[in-house]
């Protein structure tokens, strides 16, 4: 970036790295019974016993592919414009149908809340994942085995999905401002759950168990960089859950209508690119037509949880 090479090691918790957009080609030679599937459109192509399969992927934050002869394949189609895939290995996974349901439910909610989803298709590959719950890469999801068969998978999906928009299209600093993907994310998916009503009686609850988790956590603040966490639920609960916390309270000061076009705003302005949290914060006032430094200042920069 402009300061030149990022050089940060694999910290325990959270995302440590970041890129900038690229276009990918990739080749993979397999034996012919396997299936390559990742991040863009693949083509196959088979020689005697082996099968070519190569990827193209344009305009996308990284790239990441997975590799077997006994995936199950299912999908769907929204609009004609993009179709969600299913690789699983589990027969017997009851759910199947629904997850890509779900997949395009989600799709279509966040392409009308935020932006319109600009790729052709999108993966979602069973996996075993060292903690269960999921993993996003552009156009490409890893679920673990265990989490596909949780009744709670939806919110997972959901999740992974908006990750699409916000760490994908919208790239940050997953190093020094973690919350900037994972709070916008974890708020936004909640209109897939809940009504206005629901979410804000749902929100004071997280907000009063946030205050005490805190003092847990030894109050990190939301500018904490991933270096200075000492486990993986510190780190949760400040950038997920604080961050999310934060969001609400953002959209309770600018009110539904102007916290849309914020949210449009953003990324339109920043699909592509790598935005700080410096760039959320002046889009957000540009937007609110006044300064929203005293807001920022205490939810970003304090130890405390203030009142929505």
């Amino acid at each position: 970036d402009h300061r030149g090479w990022n050089l940060d090691p694999y910290y325990p918790a959270g995302d440590p790295f970041y890129s900038e957009i690229a276009n990918y080609e990739i080749s993979v030679s397999t034996p012919k019974e396997y299936t390559v599937v990742g991040t863009g459109l693949e083509t196959e192509t088979v020689s005697e016993d082996i099968k070519t399969t190569v990827i193209h992927a344009k305009m996308v934050r990284e790239f990441a592919f997975a590799v077997s002869k006994n995936f199950i394949e299912s999908s769907i189609d929204i609009d004609d414009m993009v179709t969600v895939r299913l690789y699983h290995y589990t027969p017997d996974l009851v759910y199947a149908q629904k997850i890509l349901e779900w997949a395009k439910k989600s799709i279509e909610y966040y392409s009308e809340r935020v932006g319109t989803y600009p790729y052709q298709e999108l993966d979602i590959v069973e996996t075993e994942l060292f903690l269960s719950g999921g993993m996003e890469y552009p156009q490409f999801i890893m679920m673990d085995t265990q989490q596909l068969k949780n009744y709670r998978v939806n919110e997972t999906i959901a999740h992974e999905i908006g990750h699409q928009w916000f760490y994908n299209i919208v790239g940050s600093n997953q190093i020094q401002e973690p919350w900037l993907d994972e709070g916008v994310t974890s708020y936004i998916q909640q209109g897939l759950f809940y009504s206005p009503a629901e979410l804000d009686i749902l929100m004071e609850g997280e907000r009063i168990q946030m205050k005490k988790q805190l003092d847990l956590a030894g109050q990190p603040t939301l500018r904490t960089p991933l270096w200075e966490y000492t486990s993986r639920s510190s780190y949760y609960w400040v950038n997920y859950k604080k961050g999310k916390l934060m969001m609400h309270a953002l959209y309770c000061k600018m009110g539904v209508d102007l916290f849309d076009e914020f949210i449009k705003k953003y990324y339109k302005t920043y699909a592509f690119k790598i935005a700080t949290g410096q760039n959320f914060m002046e889009t957000a006032e540009e937007v609110y037509g006044e300064s929203l430094h005293s807001f920022f200042k205490e939810w970003i920069y304090e130890k405390e949880i203030p009142s929505f």
